[in-house]
């Protein structure tokens, strides 16, 4: 039996063409804001702390994002919101204006609720929370995800901050989780895993697990008497080489997973 399930983490970007296109190279350089002045796009990057919230705890819980400019030429970032669900899609709604740089800021599911008309108890798990950014320069210039290059707004290394998302966990799993898990993680570069890792929450402990070279197998060993397990992914750069497989204690595979949009599982 095998089940393809996927966590979304939505990375940034930087540019290194004068319209915003891109270019990596053989020894994996990050991509790089145009050197002439005149051409440098008022570009916006952004970090998550977290891509997923956990729908058990919605009412407390927080989205954390740090907002950069590398070339300090924004004026401003601002961003819009909408929940993507199973049986409907809200329409946008401003939530988030920022004149400084760097910036960090929270957002409570709380709050997003509330600007959408939305009621908390109506998010259910896999749920998008869906950002859609805009940037102005200095010279009134406007960057949104439109004006993006595929490679910029594709890849998540270039950590943009014009489309980018937060996942509603978790779906919950029917199965027998003590005894021995087995993490297959591999990578197709054969560098690892860039700083991606899979997180394994036991009882509210989190242990962290990633690839080096061209993989990694670990066994997780989940005790007699622990009464909850998550297993989440955090993305890294280089999301297009990263796959992997997870087998429970009975040997059921989850998987094949690559990295990309989804949401993590977990058992009680």
């Amino acid at each position: 039996m095998k089940i393809s399930i996927k966590t979304l983490l939505v990375i940034l970007t930087t540019s290194c063409m004068t319209l915003l296109s891109s270019c990596k190279d053989d020894d994996k350089t990050a991509f790089n804001l145009h050197s002439d002045a005149e051409n440098v796009a008022p570009y916006v990057r952004i970090l998550l702390e977290n891509a997923t919230v956990d729908s058990s705890i919605l009412s407390t819980a927080v989205i954390t994002a740090t907002v950069s400019a590398p070339e300090n030429n924004v004026t401003s970032w601002s961003a819009r919101v909408r929940i993507i669900g199973s049986s409907t899609t809200s329409p946008y709604v401003d939530i988030k204006t920022v004149t400084a740089f760097p910036s960090t800021f929270s957002l409570s599911v709380v709050e997003i609720a509330a600007a959408l008309g939305v009621d908390i108890a109506d998010i259910e798990p896999a749920d998008i929370i869906e950002f859609s950014g805009v940037s102005i320069g200095l010279n009134n210039e406007e960057i949104g995800l439109e004006n993006l290059a595929g490679d910029l707004s594709g890849q998540p290394e270039q950590n943009q901050a014009y489309g980018f998302s937060v996942i509603v966990f978790c779906a919950p799993v029917s199965s027998d989780f003590i005894g021995d898990w087995i993490l297959d993680l591999a990578d197709s570069y054969g560098d690892g895993w860039d700083g991606a890792f899979i997180t394994a929450t036991v009882d509210g402990v989190e242990t962290r697990y990633t690839a080096n070279g061209e993989g990694t197998l670990h066994t997780v060993t989940i005790p007699s008497g622990t009464t909850s397990l998550v297993w989440s992914y955090t993305s890294g750069a280089f999301e297009e080489e990263h796959t992997f497989t997870i087998t429970d204690p009975t040997g059921i595979e989850y998987g094949l997973f690559d990295g990309g949009p989804g949401i993590p599982f977990c058992f009680f």
